[in-house]
């Protein structure tokens, strides 16, 4: 325990030292997550291939970006799960030939996670990973996992078109409405969104009031690229509709996970077919056929739930850091406007 500043005014003794009055001594574990990592640096079959920040990397570097050439290796789901690089997190080296090498810290200077989730997204939906209770991984590209089925879409949904518009009529009933946009940038549909007022029949409000489960995709674009984007609805929702320019897909809840469902429309094998099969020249636009013969790969349940939530983790810490993003650019943009007009200035 260091003896500098003892007895200074205003310090105070305490488990490690002498420190200022107003300072605490914590454990590291009252305000930090520690997690110690096993993962190594050999490949293996059946893993998903990531790029591993080793004891070198923190040794020999305060910081960690990507000017660091990180090695290559494999690591399971859960793995990636858990022990994902995040802006801000600190790493330390916890095993040494000498105590002098332990504990040497290095910052993550950035946000590895959206690279994370695409990589993710696509070994497990393709089968290329799989958690091991549910069986072998496939090796070649196309390869259908044991244990799944492809099925198309209507085999194991409902799809209709909705022609509910954004205009409010005097005879119709007032509803709330998610409309293109509500799908075209959320993943998830929950009651935090502003939905837009308008009016629908009672008809129309029978076949598109949206419930817990049901997914959406856009089914018309200016650009095939923007044809067949899904969203899931999360939450329970109070006389919200589905839109015009929407397919309501409402999954049988039996056979299918509606999270993985929407995350298997979002991949890069649906979007290809959404995208070659949307018709037009100047607009493009699905066919209720086109959406209904979709394809799509299903796990059994047990292992649909598994990968919805493996992916629905990365969803939610990239949400925050990207709300973490924004207070900073926030925090910044006023510091600039204070500096810029000589309301703080800085001492030379």
């Amino acid at each position: 325990m260091s003896k500098r500043n003892e007895n200074r005014l205003g310090y105070k003794d305490s488990k490690v030292g002498w420190i200022p009055e107003e300072w605490e001594c914590v454990r590291l574990e009252d305000v930090a997550d520690v997690r110690f990592s096993n993962v190594d640096k050999k490949s293996h079959k059946g893993e998903q291939a990531v790029r591993l920040c080793n004891y070198t990397d923190v040794y020999y570097n305060a910081h960690i970006s990507d000017a660091i050439s990180f090695m290559s290796a494999t690591a399971m789901p859960r793995e990636i799960e858990r022990y994902s690089l995040q802006k801000g997190d600190v790493l330390i080296t916890k095993d040494s030939e000498t105590a002098d090498d332990i504990a040497v810290p290095a910052l993550v200077d950035r946000d590895f996670a959206e690279l994370l989730k695409k990589g993710l997204m696509q070994q497990l939906l393709s089968g290329r990973m799989r958690f091991p209770e549910f069986g072998k991984p496939v090796e070649k590209r196309g390869e259908l996992p044991e244990g799944w089925e492809e099925r198309p879409i209507g085999s194991i949904a409902h799809v209709s078109f909705s022609g509910v518009d954004k205009k409010t009529h005097t005879d119709e009933i007032p509803v709330r409405l998610c409309n293109y946009m509500d799908v075209y940038a959320n993943d998830y549909i929950t009651v935090d969104l502003n939905f837009m007022p308008a009016t629908a029949s009672a008809s129309e409000i029978e076949r598109f009031l949206l419930r817990q489960g049901d997914v959406m995709i856009t089914k018309d674009s200016e650009t095939p690229d923007d044809i067949g984007i899904p969203a899931v609805v999360t939450e329970k929702l109070e006389n919200v509709v589905c839109g015009y320019h929407l397919a309501l897909i409402r999954p049988n809840s039996v056979e299918v996970n509606p999270v993985f469902l929407s995350k298997e429309l979002g991949s890069a094998r649906s979007r290809k077919h959404f995208t070659t099969h949307a018709n037009g020249a100047t607009r493009f636009g699905l066919t209720t056929s086109a959406v209904m013969k979709t394809t799509v790969h299903l796990p059994t349940t047990d292992e649909q739930k598994r990968i919805a939530g493996t992916l629905s983790t990365c969803d939610r810490e990239i949400e925050l850091l990207k709300k973490k993003q924004e207070k900073l650019l926030e925090q910044k943009k006023g510091l600039m406007q204070k500096l810029l007009t000589g309301e703080i200035r800085v001492e030379i």
